[in-house]
């Protein structure tokens, strides 16, 4: 499994899990459906959200959609990023990439 996939997927088991613990708070609302129905909304708008991200980030950088998810995979991993948005860390590996690409091999 991909880790933004995981991601996704921790993420949609706290809201439910969430979901399920607020109907027990207050018994007597029958909150249940509710809260379930909520979580599940979440649920998509936080996929919806992420493709739509990889999507236009796919565009703008140039990238494939497999590349950017990958990426995406690192950022979320990357304890060294620090405060960094997605689209400044995407910025960042692009300038560091020339400088990859131009650097001796060492076969020469």
């Amino acid at each position: 499994m991909h880790n933004v996939d995981g991601y996704l997927l921790k993420n949609a088991c706290y809201f439910f899990a969430l979901a399920n613990i607020v109907p027990l708070i207050f018994p007597k609302a029958n909150l249940t459906l509710w809260t379930n129905g909520a979580a599940l909304l979440l649920s998509l708008l936080l996929l919806f959200l992420i493709r739509l991200t990889v999507r236009r980030y796919a565009e703008v950088f140039g990238k494939s959609r497999g590349e950017v998810k990958q990426l995406l995979a690192e950022y979320i991993t990357d304890k060294r990023r620090g405060k960094l948005s997605f689209y400044d860390y995407l910025k960042k590996r692009r300038a560091q990439e020339p400088a990859a690409a131009s650097a001796p091999t060492g076969a020469d």
